[in-house]
């Protein structure tokens, strides 16, 4: 194997670039107190960061500033790293990163970091557009200093984005970049975002029992590695799809299993609030406005606030409030559009136009219908495309009422 950019810098000890290459962050971060380069302490507190250990990573971090006083520009890229990872006031540690000059950051490596924390700010933050090119940027300095997990990271961010912003092509070329590192370097690491990013796709055409079946023993491999936000997530999206599909003993069973597991406090609010949701079949205006003001306040991030809606809309349909029902439908579906939410993660439309058909609004439904149809279309959802159906026979049905009524009364 050639002698890498890392490698070549003499910064970083055998030990420490062994755990490197896999991102085994769990070694990386019991290495800390090994750490003799900036390079090595730089690394053990970004994996205190992946590991969901904000606390350690804070105390690294105020170590790191004393051994290594006269690298401010580093300081200060920590402390905004630290602050992201915490979710703290995420525009402004956007707008400190987008200034910072990466070419003060010594060696290739930070210089990847850099690239890969401001992309990940942009992703938090709802700037996929702008994050795009972080991404792209990160994988590509990853990829030349022989990092093949580090990149597929990248790829996988990069995925998010364009699905996000519904580049449909550009989506698939990323995937199979991703899915090509998966299959070159098969570790713990590269699995966990090739599979994840499948997961994802099939969640988009709402094919939720493939999804669940890869889900359940993906969460072993985030555990193995570690990575509490990424078992977080997933724990997250599969308690929303184990709701969704009315799977409530599994859910009961497997809320009652993660949650005595270590787990990022973000994700543990979200299932906590799909399991109040789990025990109650209906719901009313009232106690529906106080969950939401909850959730605002909680600082639930959008796309988890969008599978709390869907099993929200749910129970209204169940409930008959179709009025209600169309204005939350309405109001998910901005906020989904306004964080530029992935379109097919959950598509809010079909309730929108059970709700406009049981309020009488016909002619908005069938427009809606029809952009609903073509999409499941174009995409393969064969799950929409049997609601499309349904609605299209519901919207039918509605005509010859409407029809036969006026016959009757004229």
């Amino acid at each position: 194997m050639p002698v890498t950019a890392i490698e070549s810098e003499k910064l970083i000890q055998p030990i420490f670039l062994q755990a490197l290459r896999p991102l085994d962050y769990q070694s990386l971060l019991q290495l800390a107190s090994q750490a003799k380069s900036r390079l090595e302490s730089y690394l053990s507190i970004r994996a205190a960061l992946v590991l969901g250990d904000n606390d350690q990573a804070e105390t690294l971090a105020t170590i790191f500033s004393q051994k290594f006083p006269e690298e401010t520009s580093l300081q200060e890229f920590i402390t905004l790293a630290c602050e992201l990872y915490r979710k703290k006031d995420v525009a402004a540690s956007l707008a400190k990163l987008s200034q910072m000059d990466p070419k003060v950051f010594l060696g290739p490596l930070i210089g990847a970091e850099y690239y890969f924390i401001l992309g990940y700010a942009c992703n938090l933050n709802d700037e996929y557009r702008q994050g795009t090119r972080h991404h792209k940027k990160a994988a590509e300095l990853y990829s030349e200093m022989e990092m093949p997990c580090a990149a597929s990271v990248a790829w996988f961010n990069l995925c998010i984005c364009y699905n996000h912003l519904n580049e449909r092509i550009l989506f698939d070329l990323a995937f199979e970049r991703l899915r090509d590192l998966a299959l070159r370097s098969p570790t713990p690491t590269t699995r966990l975002h090739h599979e994840r990013m499948a997961i994802y796709r099939l969640v988009d055409r709402e094919e939720d029992e493939r999804a669940i079946a890869l889900l359940v023993p993906l969460l072993d491999v985030a555990y193995f590695t570690g990575r509490l936000r990424d078992k977080g997530s997933l724990a997250c999206l599969l308690g929303y799809l184990y709701l969704r599909n009315g799977y409530f003993e599994e859910f009961w069973n497997f809320e009652k299993a993660v949650l005595q597991c270590p787990i990022a406090p973000e994700h543990r609010v979200v299932l906590n609030e799909l399991s109040s949701l789990s025990h109650v079949d209906l719901l009313s205006r009232d106690s529906l406005k106080r969950s939401i003001t909850r959730w605002r306040k909680q600082q639930i991030l959008s796309v988890h606030q969008l599978y709390l809606y869907d099993i929200v809309l749910q129970r209204l349909w169940r409930g008959r409030d179709h009025e209600y029902l169309l204005k939350i439908a309405e109001s998910a579906g901005q906020l989904s559009l306004t964080h530029q939410q992935a379109l097919g993660l959950v598509d809010f439309r079909y309730h929108e136009i059970l709700g406009l058909l049981r309020t009488g609004q016909k002619d908005k439904a069938r427009v809606l219908l029809h952009s609903y149809a073509e999409d499941a279309r174009h995409d393969g959802a064969e799950p929409r495309l049997t609601k499309s159906a349904s609605l299209e026979a519901m919207l039918a049905k509605s005509n010859d009422l409407t029809e036969w009524t006026a016959a009757v009364y004229t």
